[in-house]
């Protein structure tokens, strides 16, 4: 059974070229900007986020 996956792999395409162009906007912004989930957890910082607290984005993301 062959199911046409087109669609599906233009969607998947079209959305790794939308995250690229938010992570090139927030990266270049002079703001902090963060995004949490549901719990709180932060799933992303950019660069100015992790100079105004101090911390890498990694350390961010980890809690710390």
């Amino acid at each position: 059974m062959k199911q046409d996956v087109t669609a599906q792999r233009t969607a998947e395409q079209a959305l790794r070229e939308s995250e690229g162009r938010f992570r090139a906007l927030a990266d270049s912004s002079g703001d902090a900007i963060l995004c949490a989930d549901e719990a709180g957890i932060i799933r992303y910082s950019n660069r100015a986020a992790a100079t105004m607290f101090g911390r890498t984005g990694g350390e961010l993301r980890a809690g710390r």
